[in-house]
């Protein structure tokens, strides 16, 4: 087997440094003038990287990937990515418009993957025109295939948050459902964050049971967590103060469970501390907070 299939191979086994060194090999043997294919094989270090909770090195391969061939679209998000889950979002938007530029003409696909990470850092940053604007560019894709409505349906679902954002709820409920039209598979993400637009509205029972769908339709443990906290901040503006913490109570079980399996998932550990938050145990969620962050992320 060639070193960059061995690697990626026990990358997908769990087994990183294993992967790392046969990453390296590939990295050493392969043709110097071939860099495009060298640029490839850092991104997936990079990427192996950030599985073993490694975040800084896989900053710095990211970062070898795209001096090695600028033109590594998938480098770009990539560090994109790294750079938003460290909080540093001016810098990250500046990674994805490079990806934008970088992507060739005939892939609206991998364009769109780069539009909706930037429009997700806007958001982040409560700049809703802004992410509203690109997601709205992103949504047109609809027409294409399986993947095109993917990236179609998170468009609209960001669109929903942008709306929200900007107290435009009734515009924001429309677009969380279009969202689920598109792509149902993902209509438990909707659910959740229609659950916070409802909240925000003071709809809180109607919140709760969004956040109920959510939960139903979850397909892992990890995915439910986000809705258990939506519902558990529902009904705390209730004074349903009991039920709210079994709410948080059932998040911490189910990331929990997650963790058992990937325990360096540095956002994992983020919405653990927000759960823990949730409950008033701010020890426990520090500590959570701080664990994320050594993995690389910051919310």
């Amino acid at each position: 087997m060639a070193w960059g299939g061995k690697a990626t191979t026990l990358s997908i086994l769990g087994r990183y440094n294993e992967s790392l060194d046969a990453f390296d090999k590939a990295i050493e043997t392969w043709q110097a003038n071939d860099t495009e294919r060298i640029s490839e094989l850092w991104v997936f270090k990079g990427n192996t990287l950030q599985m073993a909770g490694r975040p800084k090195e896989a900053f710095k391969a990211y970062d070898e990937a795209i001096r090695m061939y600028p033109q590594n679209f998938d480098a770009w998000i990539w560090k994109g990515d790294s750079l938003k889950n460290l909080a540093q979002y001016n810098e990250s938007l500046q990674a994805y418009d490079k990806a934008i530029e970088a992507v060739p003409p005939k892939m609206p696909e991998a364009e769109a993957d780069a539009r909706v990470a930037k429009a997700d850092v806007l958001l982040k940053m409560g700049r809703y025109d802004e992410a509203y604007n690109v997601y709205n560019k992103t949504s047109e894709l609809d027409s294409l295939n399986d993947i095109g409505r993917f990236y179609s349906a998170w468009s609209w679902r960001g669109m929903g948050s942008a709306l929200a954002g900007l107290g435009r709820y009734n515009e924001s409920l429309q677009a969380f459902n279009k969202s689920m039209e598109m792509d149902p598979a993902s209509a438990f993400q909707s659910w959740s964050d229609e659950g916070n637009a409802l909240k925000d509205m003071g709809k809180y029972e109607e919140a709760v049971g969004a956040n109920n769908k959510s939960i139903e339709m979850a397909p892992s443990e990890f995915a439910s967590a986000k809705a258990w906290i939506g519902k558990g901040k529902a009904l705390d503006e209730m004074a349903k103060h009991d039920e709210a913490a079994k709410a948080y109570d059932a998040a911490i079980n189910n990331l929990d469970k997650t963790l058992q399996q990937s325990p360096l998932d540095a956002e994992t550990w983020y919405l653990k501390g927000n759960a823990l938050k949730a409950l008033g145990n701010n020890s426990k969620a520090d500590d959570a907070f701080a664990k994320a962050k050594e993995l690389g992320y910051n919310g």
